[in-house]
């Protein structure tokens, strides 16, 4: 399963930019799986504060955020 996010951080001029993240285990129930996206969305912001852009691919396994190299 993906996620695709869409940011704008005001210090890329203020442009969208786009993140998606491959979910390695994402959990079977809709609650469960909203808490993990509401998870992997607090650890993309964590990172954005450290910079203007992120990295476009990202693997999230619940706990940890990887960026994927291609």
């Amino acid at each position: 399963m993906s996620v695709g996010f869409w940011y704008v951080h005001e210090a890329n001029a203020g442009s969208t930019e786009t993140v998606v993240v491959i979910l390695l285990r994402p959990p079977a129930d809709k609650i469960a799986i909203l808490r993990h996206l509401e998870t992997l969305a607090d650890k993309l912001a964590e990172k954005l504060q450290k910079s203007s852009r992120l990295p476009c691919l990202y693997e999230f396994g619940g706990q940890h955020l990887q960026e994927v190299v291609h």
